[in-house]
């Protein structure tokens, strides 16, 4: 089986429960997780320290690795996540709502 590189944006009120599921997905790994908030970043090291926490998402978008974005943010910031996620070529998850 070929595994699926994921990045998940945002990692505060919903974005626990995103990152515990997809990290117990079989054939899917998540390599990053892009929080601006360093009290998340660092609640994500604790708990999930497979995972990179980083505070912004240009090189993550930037890795030809990842195939596949989660994006657990405020609901203002999803559309344009989404699209800067897209225009780089990968797969997008969005929490709903998609746009506001």
């Amino acid at each position: 089986m070929k595994t699926v590189t994921l990045a998940q944006f945002g990692c505060g009120y919903w974005g626990p429960n995103l990152l515990r599921n997809f990290s117990t997905i079989s054939g899917c790994q998540v390599r990053y997780v892009v929080d601006s908030s360093a009290d998340r970043r660092a609640f994500v090291k604790s708990n999930f320290p497979q995972v990179e926490a980083v505070p912004s998402s240009e090189s993550v978008l930037e890795d030809p690795s990842v195939v596949a974005v989660v994006i657990a943010t405020p609901a203002e910031t999803h559309f344009q996540l989404a699209k800067q996620a897209l225009i780089a070529g990968k797969h997008v998850f969005v929490e709903k709502p998609l746009a506001t």
